[in-house]
């Protein structure tokens, strides 16, 4: 089974999370499923449309498979790497990819973020941007400008109180990535973090401005860091508060320039 999915839908953004997924698969012998879902709208249903776009099924299997040809050759990568395709007829994406990731036993998604546009923020509406929030599926996400490269660390930002019941979980895919995995405690008040919680990682306290964002003060950290993964837990949200307040891993996501890896909390 494919232990990493990555939805397409055929553009540059998603053609990097597919670089990423591919250095991933290869290096750690596991295998990509490049999926493609094509909604199906109320008007599909009508025998004769839905009978056409069935018959490109197999169209929108070929493009995928050349697709991912083309960027294993783009990468120089072996071609020995494992992946196949899947192409999808449903109503709702995220539902889809949900129920896909199931069926696989995957492991991980990956996708890409679109990131910051002027006025308005292309990610708070995306796919990605949804799933994080939704909390139920670990996302890589991926950032614009991200080249693919081996992921060799892990930068975990939690809170002194949340080391105990994550300790198992980061162990898990620190194994699985074969990274080094450093916990992150950024904070305005240092002085009032003198207890190091029990975990088997190191664990930094970091000095946070008490002026600037929490999420700013991340994307500052991190920006620059080579071969690195963010890593964020995501608790589910209640309705109104994914209305009216954004949270902080959404925010780090719309600007971080390195991949940030989610977990849901409940894992």
């Amino acid at each position: 089974m494919a232990r990493i999915i990555v939805p397409t839908d055929f553009s540059a953004p998603a053609e990097r999370a597919l670089d990423q997924a591919l250095l991933l698969a290869l290096q750690h012998n596991d295998e990509v499923e490049l999926l493609h879902v094509v909604e199906m709208t109320p008007a599909a249903e009508y025998s004769a449309i839905r009978k056409r776009i069935l018959e490109d099924h197999l169209t929108e299997e070929d493009r995928l498979k050349d697709l991912v040809l083309a960027r294993i050759k783009a990468l120089g990568i072996s071609p020995l790497v494992r992946w196949r395709v899947k192409v999808l007829y449903e109503n709702d994406f995220l539902e889809a990819l949900q129920k896909r990731f199931k069926a696989a036993k995957a492991m991980l998604v990956v996708m890409a973020t679109t990131g910051m546009n002027g006025l308005a923020d292309r990610f708070f509406g995306s796919s990605t941007a949804k799933l994080i929030g939704e909390a139920k599926l670990p996302i890589l996400a991926i950032p614009p400008n991200w080249k693919a490269a081996p992921l060799h660390k892990l930068k975990v930002c939690v809170t002194p109180e949340q080391v105990p019941s994550t300790n198992k979980v980061l162990a898990r895919w620190s194994k699985w990535l074969d990274a080094g995995t450093e916990l992150l405690y950024l904070t305005s008040l240092p002085g009032l973090a003198t207890a190091r919680p029990q975990s088997p990682f190191p664990f930094r306290v970091i000095k946070s401005p008490a002026e600037t964002p929490l999420y700013q003060d991340l994307v500052n950290y991190s920006e620059g860091m080579k071969e690195t993964a963010l890593v964020m837990f995501v608790h589910e949200r209640g309705f109104f508060e994914r209305i009216f307040d954004r949270s902080i891993t959404k925010q780090v996501a719309s600007e971080v320039k390195i991949p940030l890896l989610t977990l849901p909390a409940a894992a």
